[in-house]
């Protein structure tokens, strides 16, 4: 008997047999014609590989390893390095299949960075490779970043105006700091001279003002985001805060003075104290604070009376400078006059005076030395040179003296007119006159006498060169003068 006998199923079956026949013919056609065709998935190696890594420096290069020449514009454009929304610029270079990836700026420190490939990334094989991994990372350590712990006085805090080398404010930090970064970082209004200095381990600040602050004034501090730790990292936020100087209640005081020395246009300093004050120095006078620019600093004066000048380097300090050189050996008074008054209107309430003596040595005769060689060393020898005469008539003599100090033209001039050579014994020996005088270098001068006569066996003859002394007598350059007169005795050989 016939049936229906639905083959819905079978028709399917059969359908379904036919198209993967074909398809397989087809993949043998395209093999025969193509070769075969490589199904390997692309593997990508990252590094650093594991999340939450930490690099060792802060330039260390990132990379991405592929298993295939990838094409690198698209390898290249699928990596990136981000923090905190903000890309990161960096250098792309290749070692074969190796991508590698080096920071324009070093890495900061304890920040969160974030490696990531993203793409689709073709090979030259014809494969083609879909990435989407993020791994973060750190530099150096992975804790948090640089932190402004606190600092002193608090916000609005009221302080003493304080004086030369007082601190002002304290900055204390979550680690040790880059001083030079932390100086370039922070910021003082109204601007004052102020230095840092730091403790053992790098982590307190401590800030001076060279000079006292101003009264009754607000003062404002910043400390930027560049400021960084040894190890690099920024501070992690800029910071700001102000305080409020007291009324001013303490005159001005004289807080050192100490001889300077002009180089250009500034003064720099030329000895710790008075006591190396020298020739062609000058004496700079620092006051506690600083003065009123109206005050009659113009009394700063030197005793016994001193012709100078006094010059205004800064509010707080003063140079006098002689118009004359120095007396070496004088003992001379500094005064500073009462009634200099601070910004604040306080003044000195009396006079401030300080005793100094110039050290710089006197002007000496280091030697006198004949014509015919013969040499005394006043300061050695016993003051009598005996030396060897011209034959009469003429009876010449020729003398050098070399000076510690060196000469100018006119002193030069005024040291022959002022030098002198007499008869000592016996005394009706002729008067010697002088012929000649010369100088062949600025410290020796050379003069030649003539009319002196020989010892012979009835008489021994001696005759007196004499130098003025004092700050009548002979003076050297810078106004150096023998301390007292000279007198060579000169003994005429037979």
């Amino acid at each position: 008997m016939w049936k229906y006998q639905d083959r819905s199923d079978n028709t399917r079956l059969h359908t379904r047999f036919v198209i993967a026949l074909l398809c397989t013919m087809a993949v043998s056609a395209c093999g025969l014609g193509c070769g075969l065709i490589n199904l390997k998935p692309v593997i990508v190696t990252l590094s650093p590989a594991e999340a939450h890594a930490v690099l060792a420096t802060r330039n260390q290069a990132l990379s991405a390893d592929f298993s295939a020449a990838p094409i690198r514009i698209e390898a290249e454009r699928a990596f990136s390095v981000t923090s905190r929304g903000e890309t990161i610029e960096g250098d792309c270079s290749w070692i074969e299949n190796k991508l590698l990836w080096t920071p324009l700026e070093d890495f900061d420190p304890g920040r969160q960075y974030e490696l990531s490939l993203e793409g689709d990334i073709a090979t030259l094989d014809g494969r083609e490779t879909r990435q989407n991994i993020c791994v973060p990372f750190y530099s150096v350590r992975r804790d948090g970043q640089t932190l402004l712990t606190g600092y002193e006085p608090g916000s609005g805090v009221s302080i003493d105006v304080g004086s030369e080398s007082t601190v002002i404010l304290r900055l204390e930090f979550s680690e040790p700091m880059d001083g030079t970064s932390v100086r370039d970082a922070f910021s003082l209004s109204p601007s004052a001279s102020i230095s840092f200095s730091w403790n053992e381990d790098k982590r307190v600040a401590s800030i001076t003002c060279d000079t006292a602050l101003s009264p009754c004034r607000l003062y404002s501090w910043s400390l930027s985001s560049e400021a960084r730790s040894i190890e690099g990292s920024p501070l992690i936020r800029s910071e700001k805060a102000c305080f409020v100087t007291d009324m001013d209640t303490e005159p001005p005081w004289v807080s050192r003075v100490y001889p300077v020395i002009r180089s250009g246009t500034v003064w720099l300093e030329a000895a710790a104290d008075m006591t190396g004050i020298d020739y062609g120095l000058s004496i700079a006078i620092e006051f506690s604070e600083d003065l009123d620019e109206r005050a009659p600093y113009s009394g700063i004066c030197v005793e016994p009376a001193l012709s100078g000048s006094v010059e205004r380097c800064s509010p707080a300090l003063y140079v006098y400078t002689p118009n004359n050189a120095w007396p070496p050996g004088e003992h001379l008074t500094l005064i500073v006059p009462a009634g200099l008054r601070d910004k604040a209107g306080l003044g000195m309430p009396h006079d401030w005076s300080l005793m100094f003596t110039p050290v710089f040595p006197f002007l000496r005769v280091l030697r006198a030395e004949s014509g015919s060689a013969e040499v005394l060393n006043p300061s050695a020898d016993s003051g009598l040179l005996a030396v060897t005469v011209g034959e009469a008539p003429e009876g010449l003599l020729t003398l050098t003296l070399f000076f510690s100090s060196p000469f100018d033209a006119p002193l030069m001039i005024d040291a022959v007119r002022r030098s002198s050579l007499s008869v000592f014994f016996p005394t009706g020996l002729p008067r010697p006159s002088l012929k000649s005088a010369s100088w062949y270098s600025q410290d020796a001068m050379t003069l030649c006498w003539e009319g002196l006569r020989r010892s012979d066996a009835g008489s021994t003859n001696y005759y007196a060169l004499r130098l003025p002394g004092g700050r009548q007598g002979i003076l050297a350059s810078g106004g150096t003068y023998l301390e007292d007169d000279v007198t060579l005795l000169i003994e005429a050989l037979p």
